[in-house]
């Protein structure tokens, strides 16, 4: 049985329309939220994953700054399913774990002023973006500057930095808007992935969008490769000095010091062509535990790390920045870069479809 969203009761299917309206380019770069009434009856196995995604974590995003006109067993039930259906899309509830345990051997970054000033940021702007059945994106867009200046706070790169901690009403604030924003741009992605060849669907890669690397596996080896090409260096460098003094006794002690100085130049030039072509193994590897690499697989012992930090308070802080850019300047500059100078294939509005049951005996 159907019925009005707000009158929703338990075995009763839930049923609402959302519009998203864009702007031109090369791809459809979003630019509103409309939500309405259905016209005519939705299947609850009509709707896909990416209008439910978009569907669910916009209204969970709307109830947390405006006062609903429904009951709390329908938002429960609604947050619930935004919930389950980001950690699907994420893949990265399981390895919640894993960042505990880093995050328990490192030093806590807490920036109280800075995020009280992101606090107040949040409260300002999603009060004039949100309405009861409408979120305006470019309004959200404006809170960039607000993000980068709490980034820029932070005393070490933000990039897989396992310290940063947010209270947890922040925490739970930016939750709702990387998940609703994340959603539009999967929405976007799957309708434009409708319309075009296999060779040119745009990827819903975490690293890939977010870091800008195909795949986890050049970073992995990357991590990998330079831990056991570096400790190697360290060892050799000890023993060619050992060597050295043993070789020609007759060297004083500042000649041997002059060689090993000889020596630490030529590592370090190493490093330095290093962390040119692999800047995020860089960073990564800085904040890797000591005896990390005490492991039977080192290489899926990286992996873990590498999604697991994106579950993280810093890894939130960094997809929010990234989703927050995506609307400022654009999905083809951020996301996407094969799409530059091309033409849309898609209309002005996209239009999600939503429909849900109730848990429960009516």
């Amino acid at each position: 049985m159907g019925v009005p969203f707000e009158q929703l009761g338990p075995g009763q299917v839930g049923r609402w329309v959302y519009q998203v309206i864009g702007k031109n380019g090369p791809i459809f770069n979003p630019q509103n939220i409309r939500y309405m009434a259905p016209e005519a009856p939705i299947q609850l196995a009509e709707a896909p994953m990416s209008d439910l995604a978009l569907g669910m974590s916009g209204l969970t995003l709307i109830a947390s700054v405006v006062n609903l006109a429904v009951s709390a067993k329908i938002l429960s039930e609604v947050k619930s399913i935004a919930r389950k259906l980001d950690q699907v899309i994420s893949t990265l509830d399981e390895l919640k774990d894993k960042a505990n345990q880093i995050q328990r051997g490192v030093e806590r970054i807490e920036l109280h002023v800075v995020e009280n000033h992101l606090r107040h940021a949040l409260d300002y702007q999603l009060s004039r973006a949100i309405s009861e059945n409408a979120i305006d994106l470019q309004c959200i867009s404006e809170l960039a500057s607000d993000v980068n200046r709490y980034i820029d706070a932070i005393p070490d790169p933000l990039l897989f930095n396992f310290k940063v901690r947010l209270s947890s009403d922040v925490r739970d604030r930016l939750l709702n808007l990387v998940s609703t924003l994340r959603a539009v741009r999967l929405l976007v992605a799957a309708r434009f992935n409708e319309q075009t060849t296999p060779y040119n669907c745009l990827s819903l890669d975490l690293l890939d969008n977010y870091i800008g690397l195909g795949n986890s596996k050049v970073l992995v080896d990357a991590v990998v490769v330079q831990n056991e090409v570096f400790a190697q260096l360290s060892k050799g460098q000890s023993q060619v000095i050992r060597a050295v003094k043993n070789r020609f006794t007759f060297s004083d002690t500042s000649d041997t010091k002059h060689f090993n100085s000889l020596l630490q130049r030529k590592i370090e030039a190493i490093q330095d062509v290093f962390v040119g072509h692999f800047p995020e193994a860089v960073c990564l590897s800085l904040n890797l535990p000591d005896n990390f690499f005490d492991c039977a697989d080192p290489y899926r012992a990286v992996e873990d790390v590498v999604l697991a930090w994106f579950t993280t308070d810093g890894g939130l802080i960094w997809q929010l920045a990234k989703e927050l850019d995506g609307l400022v300047y654009g999905y083809e500059e951020v996301f996407w870069p094969k799409l530059k100078g091309k033409s849309s294939v898609l209309p002005a509005e996209l239009e999600g479809r939503v429909a849900f049951k109730l848990e429960g005996s009516g």
